[in-house]
């Protein structure tokens, strides 16, 4: 029985009184059943429902009060994909614990300035199951589909995934950004065993503890796919900016950027599964930020066996390991292991004791890149100098996705190709193109 949504807005406890009767009416003759649901959370506060599965959030009987936690517990309870309005200038500071969400759900909020969930340095914030309910997927338990959308998720703390914790639910994530969440083991913002796909977002400044620590900004034992997005200045032991455990990771139009690890692979450790990038750029991270001399793969490394690396159409320049910080001495390190170019690469340099690079089309030089700014676009890049051999330099049917599907933007949402051919890395440069052709 779904209740329509002006009905659910009624407030006159008489009036409310008779509808709950109704409904307890009808569950004595039918399974307590309630359909998609939408909710408009209005108050910051961390309180739970009154009586979750009644269809009405709010946390006393006829008090209008909907918080965040009274509205998932709502949604929990009832089946099928509801839907979670935040407000657009809020702060939600987690003081009950985790926000556990068992059940299909759409969660909006106004904006990753405006909107911001705030584990208080105690609590993971969100902590995801795979099926309704939880246990094995079945008709009954069918598999969660969440996003999360205009969101800030900050300050959780766990032992893995402190902004969430995901099974084998399938995820999105969408102009949010996740930032200052630690971890004692793994995943500082995000520990993905689902499906994950991330647009337009950042992952920043989150970490893990010194051991084990993998992946400061996202572990991943799932599919992964990271798209238009900046995972920047996370620390961890090995994966400073992601580590994959297991599964696949694409990374596509997207920039890897100061994250530092302990241990091997600074931007990105492959621990197991396939990593492919995509007109992605990774750029100055460090590995052996520890000093101890024997880390390796500040860009990308492979710490495990049976891995794949593949890219194509990217850049990965300028990582290094760290020597000394007294002073600061730095050796250039972009990769360890064994990465596959698929045409139309560009690396600034390989040390061939530990890396090799097979396959066509991977150039070392120095890419031509700017610094790390805001160039437009919900996420900072690396813009392309004027003489960079990036522009221009992508494959000449088009740069490709993780699907075979042709790029039509880059990072920042800007058309590509703007020229006569792709770009190489996450930003499109643009040209000045006159009415006769001539550039």
């Amino acid at each position: 029985m779904r209740l329509p949504h002006a009905l659910r807005e009624l407030q006159r406890p008489t009036i409310r009184g008779l509808l709950v009767a109704l409904i307890s009416a009808s569950f004595a003759f039918s399974p307590r059943h309630i359909h998609a649901a939408d909710f408009r959370v209005n108050s910051p506060a961390d309180v739970a429902d009154a009586n979750p599965g009644d269809g009405f959030c709010e946390t006393a009987f006829g008090n209008g009060v909907c918080t965040l936690r009274a509205a998932i517990m709502e949604t929990n309870a009832l089946t099928g994909a509801d839907t979670i309005e935040l407000q657009g200038d809020a702060t939600y500071y987690l003081s009950a614990g985790v926000l556990p969400i068992s059940d299909s759900v759409a969660i909006t909020g106004g904006g990753p300035d405006g909107t911001i969930i705030d584990g208080n340095g105690s609590y993971e914030i969100f902590s995801l199951t795979g099926c309704r309910g939880g246990g094995i997927c079945d008709a009954s338990h069918p598999l969660n589909v969440v996003s999360l959308t205009g969101v800030t998720l900050q300050n959780g703390s766990s032992v893995t995934g402190a902004g969430m914790y995901t099974d084998s639910a399938t995820v999105t994530i969408d102009h949010c950004r996740l930032a200052h969440n630690h971890v004692l083991k793994y995943g500082g913002a995000i520990y993905s065993k689902g499906i994950l796909t991330i647009t337009n977002s950042a992952i920043s400044y989150n970490d893990t503890a010194p051991s084990p620590g993998g992946g400061g900004g996202i572990y991943s034992f799932g599919t992964t796919v990271v798209r238009n997005s900046l995972v920047d200045h996370n620390s961890a032991v090995t994966g400073g900016g992601i580590d994959i455990g297991g599964g696949t990771l694409s990374v596509v139009s997207s920039t890897v950027s100061g994250n530092s690890s302990a241990g091997d692979g600074g931007g990105i450790a492959v621990a197991g599964g396939t990593l492919g990038l995509y007109n992605a750029t990774v750029v100055g991270n460090t590995a052996n930020a520890d000093e101890s001399g024997t880390a390796i793969g500040a860009g990308i490394a492979m710490v495990g066996t049976g891995n794949t690396v593949n890219f194509v159409n990217s850049i990965i320049a300028f990582n290094a390991n760290v020597i000394s910080t007294m002073p600061t001495v730095l050796e250039d390190d972009n990769c360890s292991g064994m990465l596959n170019s698929q045409g139309n690469n560009i690396v600034s340099y390989v040390d061939g004791s530990h890396c090799t690079i097979t396959g066509p089309g991977a150039s070392i030089e120095d890419p031509g890149i700017g610094s790390l700014q805001d160039n437009g676009g919900p996420t900072p890049t690396y813009a392309l100098l004027a003489s960079s051999p990036a522009i221009d330099g992508g494959a000449h049917g088009g740069c490709t996705d993780n699907l075979g599907a042709v790029l039509t933007t880059d990072q920042r949402g800007s058309p590509r190709p703007n020229g006569r051919y792709c770009d190489i890395g996450a930003y499109e440069a643009f040209e000045f193109i006159f009415r006769n052709g001539f550039e």
